[in-house]
Formats: C-alpha cells, sequence, structure tokens
C-alpha cells in the first residue's frame, strides 16, 4: 500500500512538474508575444496573382505575371503606381544571367494598387513599347502638375534578332547602358509616355531632384555600367535614333554632365560645363532651404570592379548653388567635408522634419544615415549598423557640417529602405546584411523593421516582414500613417542561370526569385492613442499664403500639423522626401489656419500630405494638398482625408490581433475594372510564412517543437520515478 501511494505521489509529482514547466513556457511565450503598441502589427502579404509560388514560373509569360515593387509612387489621386526589376529574370537560362540577358530581359511592367476598397485592386498598365524605354533603374519625381516625370532608366543595347551579333559578342550577352530616354505618367489616364526629346546622355541609375522652380535637376548615372576593352557611347542619326560608337575616352567614368528639365517647356537643357560633377550610382542629393544641392557621401558604389576611376573623390561631401548656374557667381560643386569613416554604399538616408514653425527652424538640418557597406568600390561587402546624423547649420559664410554617430542599428543592414513618419521618427526595412551585388546569393535578409526615435537617438528594433526583400525593395508612407512595405528583384545567386540556382533560401539566405507581394505595416504611434481627426482641408495653397482645414468633432487633441511630400522611392531612394513642420496654426472653434512658408526650396513645388499630430505622436489620416504656382492647380478646390482601408492584421503566436485605433474614415468604393486583378481575402490569409525575429516570440514552429521536447523529458522523468519507486 506504501509503494502504491508513493507511485501515486510521484506521477503526480512529475506531472505537477511537467505542467508548471509547460505553462511558463507557454507564459513566456506569451509575454514574449509581439504587441502592437511596442513593436508595431504587419498584414499579411498580399499580391496581384493570390499566393506567391516559390517555384520558377515555366514560361516567359508567366514570368511577366510578377512585377516586384523596386519602384513606387503614391499619387495624387491616391493611388499607387509601381513597376518592376529585372524583368523577365526568372527565365535568363542555365548557366548565366549575364550570357543570356539579352534574350530576357526587358521593359519593367508597372502597375495600379488602389487600397481604398475592402480589398486591395490591382490594375496593370501598359508600358512604353521599346526596349530602349526600360524604367528598370531609372529615377521619377511628381511634378507639381500632377504628372510623373520619370528619367534615364535602362537601353537593352543587344536586342538584336535572334542569332545576330550582339554589340559586344553573340547573341544574348548583356550590354546593359544607360537610357536618354524621359517617360511621363498621366494618373488621370493611368498611360505613359514618351517624350521625342531626350537627355544629352544616357544614364543609368542617375539622381533627381525637385528645384524651387518646379524644374528637374538630374546629375551622375552611368552611361555604361560593364566596363571593358569595347567601351561604347551614345550618338543620335538626324532622326533622333540612339545609335553607338567606339568611344573615344579610355578609362571608365560615371557621367559628369547635369541637365535640367523644364517644367514649363517639357525639354531638358544640358548645364555649363563648370556645374559637372561626378557622383556614385543614385548619389544621394537633398535640396536645403536656401535652394542650394547637398550631397551626402552616400549612394551605390556597384563593387567590387567599380565603375569610376575617380570614386575617391565620393568620400567627400558637396554643396552646389543651382539658382547660380551660367552667371559670374556661379562657383560649381564645393567641398563640404567628409564623414570620419568616408562614404558609404547602400545606407538608408533620410532628410529629418523641416521646422518651419519656429523663427530660424530652416538654419539647421539633419539627414539620417544608417547601415550600409562602408567605402567605395570595392566596399567592405559586409553591412554595418553605424549610424549618424549629419548636421547642417546655415551662418553667413554658408553652411557647416558636422556629424555625430547615434546609436547603432539591431542589424546589419545594406539597400534598407527608410521612412520617415510625420511625428518625426523614421523606420528602415528589408535588406540584406552583406552588399548582394558583389556576390548574389550569400547575403542573409533582414526581416525586422526598426525605429530611430530622435529624442533619444536611439534604433529600437520592432516586428519583423514575413519575406526576404533585399535588392530592389521598397517601403512608402500611406495617407493613414501605414507604410507600404514590398519589392524583391534579387540578382541570380552568383550571376548564374535561375535553373542551376541552390536552394539557399532553406538555409536562411535571401530567395532567389523575385517577389510580388506588398505587406502594410502599422508602426507603434498609432497605438499611441485616440487619433486626431479632419474632415477637410483646402486642395491647394501657394507659397506664403494660408491653407485652412476643418478638424472633426470628436477628434483627438492636435497639437501641430506637418506638410510631408507624397513619396516617390527607387532603389531605397527618394530626393524630394521631405517633411515640413508646420506648427499648431491659428484656430477659431474647428478651424485651423496654417502659414505655408514663403520658401520653394524648404516646400518644393508638388503634392503633399497635411498631418494633424497628437501631443502623443498620433497622427490623422492625412488630405492630400497641392502646394504650387496658381496655373498648376488641379482638381476640386477642397480635400477629404483619403480613405485607406483597414486591412486584417498578420496571425501570430498570440493569436489573431486586432487592428485598433486605425483609421475609421469610409474609404471610398474602388471601381470594378474588367482588366483588374484583385486579391482575395482568401488569398491573404493563406500567403503568410513567419520567419523568427530576434527580440520578439520564436516562430510558432519553434515553440511547438519545444513543448514537444519538454514532453518527452516530462515522459523520461516520470518513467524514471515509476521505476524507481517500484524497487
Amino acid at each position: 500500500m506504501g509503494t502504491k501511494r508513493l507511485r501515486v505521489t510521484t506521477t503526480m509529482l512529475a506531472l505537477a512538474t511537467l505542467a508548471s514547466i509547460l505553462s511558463g513556457a507557454m507564459s513566456s511565450a506569451r509575454a514574449a508575444a509581439p504587441s502592437c503598441a511596442a513593436s508595431g502589427c504587419w498584414t499579411a502579404p498580399f499580391s496581384p496573382f493570390g499566393k506567391f509560388d516559390k517555384a520558377p514560373p515555366s514560361t516567359p509569360a508567366a514570368a511577366e505575371q510578377y512585377p516586384a515593387a523596386a519602384s513606387a509612387v503614391v499619387l495624387p489621386n491616391g493611388r499607387i503606381v509601381y513597376w518592376n526589376g529585372l524583368q523577365n529574370i526568372a527565365n535568363c537560362g542555365q548557366i548565366s544571367v549575364a550570357a543570356d540577358a539579352g534574350k530576357c530581359l526587358g521593359n519593367a511592367k508597372s502597375e495600379i494598387l488602389d487600397l481604398t476598397g475592402s480589398t486591395p485592386l490591382f490594375m496593370p498598365v501598359a508600358v512604353p513599347a521599346s526596349n530602349h524605354d526600360d524604367l528598370f533603374c531609372s529615377d521619377q519625381r511628381l511634378l507639381s502638375n500632377g504628372t510623373l516625370l520619370d528619367t534615364g532608366g535602362t537601353y537593352w543595347a543587344t536586342e538584336e534578332p535572334a542569332g545576330g551579333t550582339g554589340i559586344d559578342g553573340a547573341d544574348g550577352l548583356a550590354e546593359l547602358y544607360g537610357s536618354k530616354s524621359t517617360r511621363v505618367f498621366n494618373p488621370a489616364t493611368n498611360k505613359w509616355k514618351t517624350y521625342s526629346t531626350h537627355m544629352h546622355d544616357g544614364r543609368w541609375y542617375p539622381t533627381m531632384l525637385t528645384l524651387p522652380n518646379g524644374n528637374e535637376f538630374v546629375a551622375g548615372g552611368v552611361t555604361k555600367l560593364l566596363w571593358n576593352s569595347s567601351i561604347m557611347t551614345q550618338v543620335e542619326d538626324a532622326s533622333g535614333n540612339t545609335q553607338y560608337e567606339q568611344a573615344t575616352f579610355p578609362m571608365p567614368e560615371n557621367v559628369q554632365t547635369t541637365e535640367t528639365w523644364s517644367l514649363a517647356h517639357g525639354g531638358w537643357t544640358l548645364n555649363p560645363a563648370k556645374d559637372n560633377v561626378e557622383l556614385p550610382l543614385f548619389g544621394r542629393l537633398h535640396l536645403l532651404p536656401d535652394g542650394e544641392i547637398f550631397y551626402s557621401s552616400n549612394g551605390q558604389m556597384w563593387g567590387p570592379a567599380g565603375e569610376s576611376i575617380n570614386e575617391a573623390n565620393w568620400n567627400n561631401m558637396l554643396l552646389f548653388d543651382p539658382s547660380k548656374m551660367g552667371t559670374a557667381a556661379d562657383q560649381g560643386w564645393h567641398n563640404a567635408g567628409m564623414f570620419p569613416l568616408g562614404a558609404t554604399s547602400g545606407g538608408a538616408e533620410l532628410l529629418m522634419p523641416l521646422d518651419a514653425s519656429k523663427p530660424h527652424g530652416l538654419d539647421t538640418v539633419h539627414i539620417l544615415v544608417a547601415g550600409g557597406a562602408l567605402g567605395v568600390s570595392p566596399d567592405s561587402y559586409m553591412a554595418t549598423d553605424m549610424s549618424q546624423m549629419i548636421t547642417l547649420t546655415k551662418s553667413a559664410s554658408g553652411w557647416n557640417t558636422s556629424s555625430a554617430m547615434t546609436g547603432n542599428l539591431n542589424n546589419r543592414r545594406w539597400f534598407s529602405s527608410s521612412v520617415l513618419l510625420p511625428n518625426g521618427q523614421a523606420v528602415v526595412f528589408n535588406g540584406a546584411d552583406k552588399d548582394e551585388v558583389i556576390l548574389p546569393g550569400s547575403e542573409m535578409p533582414v526581416h525586422q523593421a526598426e525605429l530611430f526615435d530622435p529624442a533619444t537617438n536611439k534604433w529600437t528594433a520592432l516586428s519583423s516582414s514575413s519575406r526576404d526583400r533585399t535588392y530592389h525593395n521598397s517601403a512608402i508612407l500611406l495617407p493613414d500613417g501605414s507604410i507600404l512595405v514590398g519589392g524583391h528583384a534579387p540578382i541570380n545567386q552568383g550571376y548564374g542561370g535561375t535553373g542551376n540556382a541552390m536552394p539557399l533560401d532553406q538555409l536562411g539566405f535571401a530567395h532567389n526569385l523575385k517577389d510580388p507581394s506588398f505587406e502594410r505595416f502599422y508602426p507603434p504611434y498609432l497605438y499611441a492613442g485616440p487619433r486626431p481627426k479632419l474632415n477637410a482641408s483646402q486642395a491647394h495653397a501657394t507659397w506664403g499664403g494660408t491653407l485652412h482645414a476643418q478638424i472633426a468633432s470628436g477628434s483627438a487633441p492636435i497639437d501641430h500639423f506637418v506638410l510631408t511630400r507624397l513619396p516617390a522611392q527607387t532603389h531605397i531612394t527618394d530626393a524630394d522626401a521631405r517633411t515640413i513642420i508646420l506648427g499648431a496654426g491659428r484656430r477659431d472653434g474647428s478651424s485651423v489656419s496654417l502659414s505655408i512658408p514663403n520658401n520653394r526650396a524648404a516646400v518644393t513645388p508638388g503634392f503633399y500630405y497635411l498631418f494633424g499630430i497628437s501631443p502623443k505622436g498620433v497622427p490623422s489620416v492625412a488630405t492630400i494638398v497641392q502646394v504650387a504656382d496658381r496655373h498648376y492647380f488641379t482638381g476640386a478646390s477642397s480635400a477629404t482625408p483619403v480613405g485607406i482601408a483597414t486591412q486584417k492584421l498578420r496571425t501570430s503566436s498570440a493569436g489573431s490581433i486586432t487592428a485598433v485605433q486605425q483609421p475609421a474614415s469610409a474609404p471610398r468604393a474602388a471601381k470594378k475594372n474588367a482588366a483588374a486583378r484583385v486579391s482575395t481575402e482568401a488569398n491573404l490569409a493563406s500567403d503568410v510564412t513567419v520567419p523568427a525575429s530576434k527580440p520578439i516570440a520564436p516562430a510558432r514552429s519553434s515553440r511547438a517543437w519545444m513543448i514537444v521536447l519538454i514532453a518527452l523529458m516530462g515522459a523520461v522523468l516520470t518513467r524514471r520515478i515509476w521505476s524507481l519507486a517500484r524497487r
């Protein structure tokens, strides 16, 4: 009887111990589960083609149905236009993408995404007919007249008949040239138009930014990427068609000329030779509040061989005053200092908010630079986790520059997209731990988002995306304060063919094929308290004028208002990105009058979100405001908040997370389109793969294995105690 009691007692003790262990494990898992208020929350991925199949498409036609958002722009009507990177690369042969690129690569497909309905609506957009007008690796700016200007890009020089001889070798050998083309997208018709006027130089990876008068300034880029003994240069015949001839210059260099696009006349002007400058590809440029252009010593260096004999100069920060071009006062570009560690390749970069609400507030400019690979080509290959803030201070003698380190990132990151939130915080997304261009396929994707708070000068780890998004990714701010994250068009592993790609993604490396999906990220600030609400605002404003807005009944208190320029991002850059703090404005009941700075360089001509910000930093849903000369005003005179539908958040280890405090504005009904392709809610729910994320709860599969292991340990323990009791 004593032995039996002992058996029962020991069994109960073992089971109680096991239950305690399991309870502790589950409690720990619950405690570690992501909190939207602390770490932000993600929706499930969605795409125009349903669940993304990782298997390579079987035909070129199938491959064309997978546009990944390498470039993304929010249009004045609230829709998003985006286009592909490396179109058709999934069909680039069995051996080498370089050997077959001329046969398989083509003009990047573009799409319209409308998020105003209950389900994301996708609409295909016809691209320019010629591959000499490829949108891939161009730059784009949203003009103040409401159209989208796209410049440069890719000229596929080996688009010769099958079996013919390419410019530099056999049929299909890749020869990637910069395009001279200029295209304009009209949101009213959803159509691209290629202008008959070309730039003076072909530019691949150029940088374009808006000038105070609404014209566009372009610099940099490369005419031919793959430098070798058969360097060619572009010339035009009598009909304006581009031809190629043997180059006369003996050494590789990037494009040094600069050009200006006239908003009024729609053509290019080659700027004086004194204003030439050689920058890295997609060199990071910013227009400062006094109208000068600043180069921050960051860009794409494209290692390991490099593409310029002058690349050591890219370590220097530069300043240039475009208003003096062609005058006796024109001094060209001049040195503005150097980072302690020199240039950065593929670093995230943001112009921090410009404070127009304070006297002399525009005399100080801060620029955040985070991650990237250090040095010019060949760069450090391994990405850095370092982050620094550049500060420019205006004095009587000009701009004085300095830089200081911030807290480090939580991850080493190369090619991460960055978004400035309307409350002044910044978030980075995506990227990899290595420079993928040096050795494609060797990079580990970075899924975890990170938040920079200028109040603490530190980075905080947020929750993780469920997708690999390394090369050619994007992230853009939406009018409800959430962020649309997409893209991933990597170079084939080792520059090989798709057919011989290894399943390295199973070992944690980045996926080898493009990803057409998007995710929505709701940052922590959307959960920090009640949201302000705007009923409407004026749709147009001019410099030195007044912008009127109406605060809705029941709105949370509004501390101040900001203008944030509509995003137009490509290759993790947006030279026009800026947020201007307007202050609290003058109140009369629910009406508020906001003063627009009489400064075209601070508030560059174009389209902006108008956000009201609560004392806790929570934004309202934005209206869209056009700041321009009156003869460019478009549309109605008033604007209402843009109704972006709130999507279901991704199911996590803690169960289904409800999106609280999300925009309550009724979305406009999306128009049905026979050509539209729509993701169903079933697609959204099924298209989920959750990777482990560092400070957040382990993935569900990891926790399941932990429970199984504990259960087995408990069973062994019980058996052992039982065995001892029987002795």
